[in-house]
């Protein structure tokens, strides 16, 4: 069943964008005219047309349709089916409505390809984190369901010129399944989450490092 979503028009965009019916935390901020403004304005300043960008952590796709606005070609990583799907709508506008494209891979970006449980937060609809074992104490009201997990060096080739990671703790483990994308793009312009309490496979120093 896909999700209940609203269309709203948000004014950084300048295009009609689905957002999460209930969310509590980017659907309102879009609706209100943007989300996430510091990183949005990072990430526009390196990009110009034709650039190749990844978006690692895509939810509904806020940066994959500001990429493709701005004429680069995206790679977009969502793993959830119901936000992937919102996803693929978003960015079909924007590419109806820019020169850029985007493909979406319903994917988590990981070291290894296989599959794994995902928490669902029930009223931050952008806390959607990939489990090791144990649900974490802040998620206990959380939904859960199984996804599939791919190395990006799996399902993209050549350089990049820019990355968005916010894989909210799995940061990481996403560096890990892209060295070869990394060693084929050495100006590569990095936007990452560094987010210690919920990071998964290192120390939050190795992360940094």
């Amino acid at each position: 069943m896909s999700a209940a979503t609203r269309t709203v028009r948000p004014r950084e965009l300048g295009i009609d964008f689905e957002v999460l019916a209930g969310d509590a935390i980017i659907g309102p901020a879009i609706e209100r005219g943007s989300w996430a403004d510091h990183e949005t304005a990072l990430m526009l300043a390196h990009l110009r047309p034709g650039m190749r960008v990844l978006d690692l952590g895509a939810n509904i796709g806020w940066f994959s349709t500001v990429a493709v606005l701005a004429g680069c070609e995206v790679h977009a990583f969502e793993p959830v089916p119901d936000i992937a799907e919102v996803c693929e709508r978003n960015v079909a506008r924007a590419m109806a409505s820019g020169k850029g494209r985007c493909t979406v891979h319903r994917v988590a970006a990981g070291a290894v390809r296989g599959r794994a449980r995902i928490a669902l937060d029930p009223r931050n609809f952008g806390d959607n984190r990939v489990l090791d074992n144990a649900t974490p104490a802040d998620m206990r009201e959380a939904r859960e369901l199984e996804i599939e997990l791919a190395p990006v060096d799996e399902l993209v080739d050549g350089a990049f010129d820019f990355a968005k990671i916010d894989t909210q703790g799995s940061e990481w483990l996403a560096l890990q399944g892209m060295r070869a994308t990394l060693a084929r793009s050495p100006r590569l312009a990095l936007l990452m989450e560094f987010w210690p309490y919920a990071l998964r496979g290192a120390r939050p120093e190795e992360l940094l490092q």
